[in-house]
């Protein structure tokens, strides 16, 4: 009985110990998000699906809206 306050300590303590060393780090960062300003969908900068405007790149979640933006970008960007 004497020992149970050190049993219980080192339980408490092993258990920390293995949600700290059991957590994994991502090894792969998540690509950068933005927003698709024809349909608004949230998509990863893909330069691929890509068209800059007025200095500033734009994003898309498919070539069809890049397309529509690039043909009238004045329509889905909003001035500052």
């Amino acid at each position: 009985m004497k020992n149970r306050p050190l049993i219980i300590i080192l339980v408490v303590m092993l258990g920390l110990s293995a949600l700290t060393f059991g957590q994994t780090r991502n090894p792969r960062p998540r690509p950068q998000r933005a927003r698709d300003p024809v349909c608004g969908l949230i998509v990863d900068k893909d330069p691929q699906l890509s068209a800059e405007y007025d200095g500033v790149t734009y994003y898309f979640c498919s070539n069809a809206d890049r397309e529509k933006f690039k043909k009238n970008p004045q329509k889905y960007v909003r001035k500052k």
